[in-house]
């Protein structure tokens, strides 16, 4: 390497947050987190000290949204990631309605929309599929639903019990994706 550069790398996080929002039990999050590459780079001054990677996530629960016994659960994002032979920038958000049905049996109904964009891509031919399945350059709209019925003892070490599932999630064009698709995964 060139003796006239060295790197280091200096990380940080911030989250603030509060509970019981108007005295409703509600609650509103932000958290972020930062990297930066600090250069000593006596060749060109100007690539001293850039962000590398950071990821912003905002959210907000609402129980007992829209005059139900469902909780609404609101996160958006951005974020931006350095890896060795890439770079990513995605931003996001996610709605989530959910609701306990009987004690044992719980719903929920997901909206996501995102949207990632690869960049500085140093990658070999056989690791872009694995690089374009982790990382889906295109805009997704995708509602999904979930039915779960737990009867399980302890959710950590049952002794007796079942735990079903059912998860399902749709992709169209008409609701903003590039893409179209259906995909379903049952648990048992």
């Amino acid at each position: 390497g060139n003796p006239a550069v060295t790197m280091g790398y200096v990380r940080g996080f911030f989250e603030i947050g509060r509970r019981n929002l108007w005295g409703k039990n509600r609650s509103i999050n932000l958290y972020s987190r930062l990297s930066v590459r600090q250069s000593d780079n006596v060749a060109d001054p100007s690539q001293s000290g850039h962000f590398d990677e950071y990821r912003v996530v905002g959210s907000y629960r609402e129980p007992r949204a829209l005059g139900t016994n469902a909780d609404l659960l609101v996160n958006g994002f951005l974020e931006q990631g350095v890896r060795t032979s890439f770079n990513f920038f995605r931003k996001g958000v996610t709605a989530e309605f959910s609701k306990a049905l009987t004690p044992r049996v719980r719903f929920a109904f997901r909206y996501n929309f995102g949207y990632t964009k690869v960049f500085d891509e140093r990658l070999d031919p056989q690791d872009q599929l694995l690089i374009d399945r982790l990382f889906p350059q295109v805009r997704l709209s995708i509602f999904s639903g979930s039915l779960v019925r737990d009867t399980r003892d302890d959710a950590i070490d049952p002794a007796k019990g079942r735990l079903l599932s059912v998860d399902g999630e749709v992709a169209a064009r008409r609701v903003g994706s590039q893409v179209g698709f259906v995909k379903t995964f049952l648990q048992a």
